[in-house]
């Protein structure tokens, strides 16, 4: 089973593709992404140094680090799920701009936000990402 399964506009990406740079607000490029953690990877996930106070719910936890803490925690996330299912480092294809909700699912915990095809013409000085 995978830690993690990050899907943008319904198709499955590798989280070896993506680049995280959040932004205030989505522009009219964005598409939407799904990112699943598996239950059983929530707390070395999202907790792993176990800060979260015992009486505040997931959602609300990950959505304060979220607001605190921006692209340096989200790209945090996908890191930990790339080393826990393996995953190397691969050409750029898409930018994580933005998470809009956390949701508790069956199968674990489901951010959804917006996400943008990677250009690297965009920003000169971001090539060395491809």
């Amino acid at each position: 089973m995978k830690a993690g399964r990050l899907l943008i506009e319904g198709h499955e990406v590798s989280l070896g593709s993506v680049w995280v740079h959040w932004k205030p607000a989505a522009d009219g490029s964005s598409a939407a992404f799904s990112l699943l953690v598996q239950g059983e990877f929530v707390v070395e996930v999202f907790d792993k140094w176990r800060q979260k106070p015992a009486p505040e719910p997931w959602e609300g936890y990950i959505l304060r680090q979220l607001r605190e803490f921006g692209t340096s925690v989200l790209d945090s996330y996908v890191k930990v799920l790339a080393e826990l299912d393996s995953i190397e480092k691969q050409t750029t294809t898409w930018v994580l701009t933005k998470v809009e909700s956390v949701k508790i699912v069956p199968d674990g915990i489901l951010l959804e936000g917006c996400a943008e095809i990677f250009l690297p013409e965009r920003a000169p000085e971001l090539r060395s990402l491809r």
